[in-house]
């Protein structure tokens, strides 16, 4: 029995050490892409742009197999197209926490009961929009681009489930509207066209609400 034990828990040490790797290497990602950015524009430039984009969004979606909730929080960095000034491009930097409620009577049942999973990952949705009303009061926005999504660690009732594919892609479209600058609330649609399970199956969607600065 205490072996049975000691191997558990070496077992869950180096699972737990795989995920820390896996949150390192995100970390040096994001740094290195963070210092490339830092090159292209003045650092106050990008600094401001960070602080600017910083935004807490959750993600709702709910079908007869499935509840899909997710929370999550970032920043981004974008430009105005100099030869379009309504025009810009963006790139966000998401840090994910999603939990899905499989059904027992549904198509992804894995029980005589619900069974609950939860991931964390990061996302980097690549937004190009359009400037449709800018006054010094509001800013009404209209926006798309695809989504590039690596889920970092998954849990099925609290056990380490690996039955996923890690890298999502995603494409949105969205309206965002700012108020004197200072606040913005963004309403878009993701759809995950890539199944959420390796076997292809569990294509997500869901509909987003942001807050912003």
């Amino acid at each position: 029995m205490g072996q049975t034990c000691k191997k558990c828990s070496l077992l869950n040490f180096n699972k737990n050490l795989v995920n820390m790797k896996k949150q390192v290497l995100v970390l040096l990602l994001f740094c290195l892409t963070t210092g490339s950015f830092c090159k292209v524009q003045a650092e106050n430039d990008f600094g401001k742009q960070l602080i600017k984009n910083i935004h807490f969004s959750w993600d709702v979606d709910k079908t007869d197999d499935y509840r899909w909730r997710n929370i999550y929080i970032g920043t981004g960095y974008g430009q105005d197209f100099k030869s379009y000034p309504r025009a810009f491009w963006l790139i966000n930097f998401d840090y994910n926490w999603s939990k899905y409620t499989l059904y027992a009577d549904g198509d992804y049942s894995m029980g005589v009961n619900n069974v609950h999973l939860k991931t964390q990952s990061i996302s980097f949705p690549f937004i190009v929009g359009y400037n449709v009303y800018k006054s010094s009061f509001t800013n009404l926005q209209v926006f798309t681009g695809p989504v590039y999504e690596m889920i970092i660690s998954s849990k099925l009732d609290g056990v380490s489930f690996s039955d996923l594919t890690p890298i999502q892609w995603g494409w949105a479209i969205g309206t965002k509207i700012r108020f004197f600058e200072m606040i913005s609330g963004r309403l878009a649609y993701t759809l995950y066209p890539t199944g959420l399970f390796h076997d292809g199956s569990l294509n997500r969607s869901g509909v987003t609400f942001t807050i912003g600065f």
